[in-house]
């Protein structure tokens, strides 16, 4: 059953959308003890904010494909396995150090207008508690319950995923996997701005040795490249110096990066550009 929740403010790294006049629609929940609020502009009334959730397989184990995991919805606590539960069986297999994001679709927020501000407030035993909002109704709590796998009796619960970004012993070979995140973001409007009309253009995607990136310079301007996990944190620098107007091609070397899903950004004096690529 589809869950249908009011927003209140966010412990995040933003990221931002095609340029710099353009607002965030996209903000990752970092797992840390602090109460922080963050507005996510540009969602419209009609617009829906899928909830994503980040991971890193922190080993010693390959999660492969011939797995299949369980995860509990963080804004269900049923012990119903129907309520709130949903599989993921990854499309290559995710080594230790690598990342990987799923989308929950059975859990969406609502826009209430042109901004969305959520609120998070992280209690010292781990759990993401939401509070209540002015109309005096509850988001729910927000805690990352588990994982769990698919067995022939069922689903098999495991240790808990908790939102301290502590490591977890999950159903796989005892594979530690760690919770770093929850991805919000609106599903129109900003999000095809973002993605789709977005001047920098990154091929080939998925990427292993290079992945080379074009934007289009209206002005010279001096500009620099930065990648980002999906948690947020730098991950690769790039100082791309004077550039003059036109279209420019670049090439930067991503071998040492882990597996999964990443993005970059290209900072010019006036415009901020983004997209993300899949490393492979």
């Amino acid at each position: 059953m589809k869950k249908i929740l009011a927003l209140a403010g966010l412990v995040a790294s933003v990221f931002m959308g095609a340029n710099a006049n353009a607002a965030p629609d996209t903000a990752w929940v970092t797992p840390v003890f602090i109460t922080e609020s963050v507005t996510i502009n540009g969602c419209t009334p009609s617009d829906s904010v899928l909830v994503r959730y980040g991971f890193i397989n922190h080993g010693p184990y390959t999660i492969k494909t011939t797995d299949t995991v369980a995860f509990l919805d963080f804004t269900n606590q049923s012990s119903d396995p129907s309520d709130g539960v949903w599989t993921y069986s990854p499309a290559a297999n995710v080594a230790p150090g690598d990342t990987f994001a799923l989308e929950d679709f059975n859990t969406f927020y609502t826009g209430i207008g042109t901004a969305l501000p959520i609120n998070w407030l992280v209690d010292g035993s781990g759990a993401v508690v939401v509070p209540p909002f002015a109309s005096g109704n509850y988001a729910g709590v927000a805690q990352w319950l588990g994982v769990m796998t698919q067995t022939a009796n069922g689903l098999d619960f495991r240790s808990d995923i908790i939102s301290n970004n502590q490591d977890s012993t999950s159903a796989y070979a005892d594979s530690s996997i760690a919770f770093i995140g929850i991805s919000l973001h609106c599903t129109t409007g900003i999000k095809d701005a973002q993605f789709s009309k977005s001047t920098l253009n990154v091929f080939p995607n998925p990427a292993s040795g290079e992945l080379s990136f074009t934007n289009d310079f209206a002005a010279a301007t001096k500009a620099e490249v930065i990648v980002t996990d999906i948690a947020g944190r730098v991950v690769k620098t790039m100082d791309l110096g004077k550039q003059n107007a036109g279209t420019k091609t670049f090439r930067i070397d991503i071998q040492d990066l882990h597996k999964g899903m990443y993005y970059i950004s290209l900072i010019t004096e006036n415009t901020k550009s983004i997209n993300k690529f899949i490393k492979n």
